[in-house]
């Protein structure tokens, strides 16, 4: 597959110093700007002007009205045919589900529910989109530059504001594209579907690549008044945003990588270091459908939102699980890569298109080798103190596309890192897909990990297999959990987990689901290492010492304690007791944690 680019580019940036001004005779044959309009939302001002023949257009802001060039600041230089948008022009994806030929060929800059297309900038329409990152009232102008490079410097109320704008920083929001009712397939209402767009800050960001700086992406509305939480599907290499519908009562948001970064940014437009411009965009776009929800009235369980991707999608799913574990509750990742160094031809790929050849060690805005930040091998065990996402892999261990050769040591990091995760793998094709299931993660939709909700970090589990090329085995999906949404007994709290700031406990049990009996083990007892993660109370000082305590809970009426000892919390403030007995009958076996007296 080839990486999807675009080489003709919507817009234009500059340095914002000032140039020399040509005389106005030099450029009156390109003709002004005129109709120069301007009016702010959710944080942008969005400038329109009827276009000339000019090749270009100097966008100038300031705080007073705008009556000499010299006292404004020019913020940006915008190419002829500004109003046309380049991705949908070429992927045509909200024509397909509008099923209106050319819609949003050109951009839509006010809401349109029903996707009427003469509500589609003119052809002949200039637009700029300004950030407000300084509350006032300002004032614009914009001038024509012709194919020499000379500027029209004349100034008249055609082509300058009369009337400032009111601005002031705000989250970006987004434009409504399209809405319609969705329906189950018994025809029954299920919900709403959505598509948006949404602009960048063009200050902070590089156009270059996908051109421009606006963004669509799809969004799924449950029924109701009350949303389970957030599914993020992330697609493939060479694929773009698209629409799903609101899985299990949960909204789906389905947003693109166009420029096929995997999911994380790409270099700067001065080339000098690269910037997680898709992380930023997939946060804002959750960001914006929680806002946006909440101001309908519409509640979202924000301690439940996840992504599920493959691929390039499962790539983006464990990375931003990884660094983002304020966000996300869960991620289920499919055949995602763990090291770009060694990601088969995908490497060349990203170092041509990206993030530069390893040997130039561009930084990220962290002053980080790229390459560096990118090996997830090497950042789990750099960051354990960091609380992740719970991580549920799924690798092929024939894959041809993104290579198996750095999953085992990435399962390995994330045992030594001691993150919350599960894992299976199998002899498939880049193709093939099945997800770690247990009672804790029976099927993908129904994600039942709550970000609000302490996890335990289940590490070296004698039920677990070692995964090899070409093998097949599961990590860390014999062993089940009494939770919020998984509780053992519905009847009493005495197997709910306890986590308070002197007192961890938690019920653990082995298991034999699966629903493919082949892939079932009959596994009565084991033993693992257990580390409580997430905990929104407990908390060690690093050093200090905990006793524990095993209690079987084969006759939950009546547990017995079976095993103690002591064990100090690491330099990271983890506690770990290694080698815990975990049987299946009953309640299986309860870990009792507390500080040492």
């Amino acid at each position: 597959m080839k990486p999807h680019c675009h080489a003709r580019l919507c817009v234009r940036f500059v340095c914002l110093a000032a140039a020399a001004l040509a005389p106005a005779g030099a450029a009156a044959r390109a003709g002004q700007a005129r109709d120069l309009k301007a009016f702010f939302r959710s944080g942008q001002t969005f400038i329109t002007w009827s276009e000339s023949d000019a090749a270009r257009y100097h966008v100038y802001r300031s705080d007073r009205k705008i009556t000499d060039l010299p006292t404004a600041r020019r913020i940006a230089t915008v190419a002829r045919g500004s109003s046309t948008y380049p991705l949908e022009a070429q992927r045509k994806v909200a024509a397909r589900i509008t099923k209106k030929d050319g819609y949003n060929a050109r951009y839509v800059i006010q809401d349109n529910p029903t996707a009427d297309p003469a509500r589609m900038l003119p052809a002949d329409t200039g637009l700029w989109v300004h950030t407000a990152r300084e509350a006032g009232t300002f004032y614009y102008a914009v001038t024509a530059v012709g194919p020499d490079g000379a500027e029209d410097i004349s100034l008249s109320d055609a082509n300058r504001l009369t009337r400032g704008v009111a601005e002031k920083p705000q989250p970006i929001g987004a434009v409504l594209l399209y809405q319609w009712e969705h329906k189950d397939k018994d025809g029954q209402p299920a919900g709403q579907g959505r598509l948006y767009c949404h602009w960048m800050d063009a200050a902070d960001w590089n156009p270059g690549p996908t051109g421009g700086y606006a963004f669509n992406f799809g969004v799924g509305v449950p029924a109701g008044k009350k949303a389970q939480g957030i599914c993020m599907f992330l697609h493939g290499f060479s694929g773009y945003y698209g629409w799903h519908a609101p899985p299990y009562g949960m909204v789906s948001i389905v947003p693109g990588d166009p420029h096929q970064t995997w999911f994380y940014g790409h270099k700067d437009a001065a080339g000098k270091k690269v910037v997680n411009y898709t992380e930023r965009r997939m946060l804002l776009t959750i960001d914006f459908v929680v806002r946006q929800l909440t101001a309908e009235g519409i509640q979202v369980d924000t301690n439940k939102i996840y992504t599920h991707g493959g691929s390039m999608g499962g790539t983006g799913g464990n990375f931003l699980g990884a660094r983002y574990g304020s966000v996300f509750a869960a991620v289920l990742a499919s055949k995602g890569a763990a090291d770009h160094n060694r990601n088969g031809n995908w490497t060349a790929d990203a170092e041509r298109r990206l993030w530069g050849t390893r040997s130039q060690k561009l930084p990220t805005e962290a002053g980080v080798n790229v390459w560096e930040h990118q090996n997830l091998i090497k950042w789990h065990l750099a960051h354990v103190g960091v609380e992740t996402a719970f991580i549920l892999d799924a690798h092929a261990s024939n894959d041809g596309s993104v290579p198996f050769t750095a999953i085992p040591e990435y399962y390995e990091a994330l045992q030594k890192a001691k993150r919350p995760f599960a894992a299976v793998w199998a002899p498939w094709g880049h193709g093939g897909f099945e997800d770690p299931h247990w009672p804790n993660h029976q099927w993908w939709g129904t994600f039942q990990f709550n970000k609000d909700e302490s996890v335990p970090a289940i590490g070296y589990a004698t039920s677990s297999d070692p995964p090899t090329p070409g093998g097949r085995g599961e990590i860390n999906t014999h062993i089940e959990w009494s939770s919020r949404e998984n509780d053992f007994d519905k009847t009493t709290t005495r197997d709910d987990i306890v986590d308070s700031p002197d007192r961890w406990e938690i019920c653990l049990r082995s298991c034999n689901f699966h629903r493919t009996q082949s892939r079932q083990k009959d596994v009565d007892r084991q033993t693992a290492s257990i580390t409580p993660r997430r905990c929104q109370k407990f908390k060690a000082a690093p050093g200090r010492k905990f006793h524990w305590e095993n209690w079987s809970c084969a006759d939950p009426a009546e547990p017995v304690k079976i095993a103690e000892g002591t064990v100090a919390a690491d330099e990271h403030g983890l506690v770990t007791v290694e080698k815990f007995q975990i049987n299946r009958a009953g309640w299986g076996n309860r870990l009792v944690i507390y500080p040492e007296k």
